[in-house]
C-alpha cells in the first residue's frame, strides 16, 4: 500500500494554496486533517488550514466539505473583507444546503453531545463515524489536560453584506479544536496548509492536457475519439 505524504505550507494563505498546488499536493480537508490526527500523522497541538469553506450572503451561509474555488485561488484573486469576492448567482450555483443562524448554535463551545448533532460539524466530517472517534478521543484529552467539559465550538463571521467565500481552519487543543473561519485569505498570519500526496515523494501524479490526449490518440491511429476526448474535458474545465 502506498504511504501517505503530507507536507505543510506555512504564510498568507492565498500565497501558499498556489505553492501547494504547483508542487503537486492536494490540500486537506477538515474531514481529512480529523483523520490524520486520528492517525497520528498530525498533531492536535497545531492548528491547520483546509481547503473546507463557508460561503456567504447575508445571514445565509452554505458549509462546503472540499471548496474548488479554494483550491484555484492565487494572489490577483478578487477579495471582499478577507474572502473570496462572489456575486449572488455564484452563491445561488453551490451544491451544497443553505443554513441560517438560527438553525445550529455558533460561535460558543460545545459538549460532547452538542458536536454529535451539529449540522456543521457533521456537514464537514462528511462521516458521523470519523466525528464520533475524534470527539471521543479530542473530549478525553481536553478534560484529562484542562479538567474542561466544552470545545469543538463552530465559529463563523457575521452576516456578510457582499457574498464571499472562506476558509476554515481546525485550531488544535489550545484552542479547543474549534472550526473557525475569522483569519482572512490574504492575512499576515502563518496559515498552515497541509498537502497529501500518495506514494513516493517525487511522484505526483501529472495532469495531462487535453492537446496532449488528443496528440497522443493520433499517435495511436484512434480517429474519431480525440475530438469528442477534448470537448468533454474543455466542458469539464
Amino acid at each position: 500500500m502506498a504511504k501517505t505524504k503530507l507536507k505543510i505550507f506555512e504564510g498568507i494563505h492565498r500565497e501558499q494554496m498556489p505553492e501547494l498546488v504547483k508542487a503537486g499536493y492536494k490540500p486537506l480537508t477538515i474531514a481529512e486533517i480529523i483523520q490524520e490526527r486520528l492517525n497520528n500523522n498530525l498533531s492536535f497541538d497545531e492548528y491547520y488550514d483546509s481547503a473546507s469553506g463557508i460561503a456567504y450572503l447575508e445571514d445565509k451561509f452554505k458549509i462546503i466539505p472540499y471548496s474548488q474555488e479554494l483550491v484555484k485561488i492565487t494572489s490577483n484573486t478578487p477579495l471582499h473583507n478577507g474572502g473570496i469576492k462572489l456575486t449572488p448567482k455564484e452563491y445561488e450555483a453551490i451544491p451544497a444546503k443553505e443554513s441560517s443562524r438560527k438553525d445550529i448554535p455558533l460561535n460558543q463551545r460545545l459538549i460532547q453531545e452538542q458536536v454529535l448533532e451539529h449540522q456543521g460539524w457533521l456537514e464537514l466530517a462528511q462521516d458521523k463515524e470519523l466525528l464520533e472517534k475524534y470527539t471521543e478521543q479530542f473530549f478525553k484529552q481536553v478534560k484529562d489536560r484542562h479538567n474542561e467539559d466544552t470545545a469543538m465550538g463552530f465559529y463563523i463571521r457575521d452576516a456578510q453584506d457582499v457574498p464571499n467565500l472562506r476558509a476554515f481552519y481546525l485550531n488544535g487543543l489550545v484552542s479547543r479544536s474549534d472550526a473557525d473561519d475569522w483569519y482572512a485569505l490574504n492575512d499576515y498570519y502563518d496559515a498552515r496548509l497541509v498537502g497529501v500526496r500518495e506514494g513516493a515523494e517525487g511522484t505526483a501524479q501529472k495532469n495531462y492536457t487535453p492537446e496532449e490526449i488528443s496528440k497522443v490518440l493520433k499517435e495511436l491511429g484512434v480517429s474519431g475519439l480525440e475530438e469528442k476526448i477534448l470537448e468533454k474535458l474543455k466542458e469539464q474545465r
